[in-house]
C-alpha cells in the first residue's frame, strides 16, 4: 500500500515537472529556502548547469582600516539625515508587512543606483517605485555595518 501511494506522488511530481518546469524549480527553490533559511530573490539563484561558479575567498583577510564610506562618499551627519529617508520609506505600513524586508537582498544595481543618489543628496525618487523595500533595506543594513565599523 506505502509503495503504491510513493509511485503515485513519483509520477504526479515528475509530470508537474514536465509540464510546468519553471513553476517546479521556483517551488523547490522556495521550499529549500525555508529548510535553509535561504533569499529566494529571482535574479539571486539561476538555474545554469553549464557554468559553475569557484568562489576564491582570502582566508584570514584583515578588516579595512579605511573609513567608512557610502558610495565613496565618507559618512557624515548629512548622510545619516539621508538615511532617515531611507528609515522613514521603509516605516511605510505597507512595506512593514512584506516578509524578509532585510533578509532579501532585491537588485544590487539597484542598490548602487540608490547609493549614488542617497551621497549625491537625491532621495525624492524613493516614491517614484523604481526601489523596492528590499532594495531600500539592503542600502539601509549597509550603511548601518559601515557605520558600526566606524564606530
Amino acid at each position: 500500500m506505502c509503495s503504491t501511494i510513493e509511485d503515485n506522488d513519483d509520477t504526479i511530481v515528475a509530470k508537474f515537472k514536465r509540464d510546468y518546469t519553471e513553476q517546479f524549480y521556483i517551488l523547490i527553490r522556495m521550499h529549500l529556502s525555508f529548510l535553509l533559511d535561504l533569499n529566494t530573490n529571482e535574479n539571486d539563484c539561476i538555474f545554469d548547469k553549464t557554468r559553475i561558479k569557484k568562489w576564491h575567498l582570502v582566508p584570514f583577510a584583515k578588516k579595512s582600516k579605511i573609513k567608512p564610506v557610502i558610495n565613496g562618499v565618507p559618512l557624515t551627519q548629512e548622510n545619516v539625515c539621508q538615511m532617515h529617508v531611507l528609515i522613514s520609506f521603509l516605516k511605510n505600513e505597507e512595506y512593514l508587512k512584506s516578509e524578509g524586508i532585510f533578509r532579501r537582498t532585491g537588485s544590487l544595481e539597484r542598490q548602487q543606483e540608490l547609493k549614488g543618489l542617497i551621497s549625491r543628496g537625491v532621495t525624492g525618487s524613493l516614491e517614484s517605485g523604481t526601489y523596492n523595500v528590499h532594495d531600500c533595506a539592503s542600502v539601509l543594513k549597509s550603511f548601518l555595518a559601515d557605520w558600526q565599523n566606524h564606530c
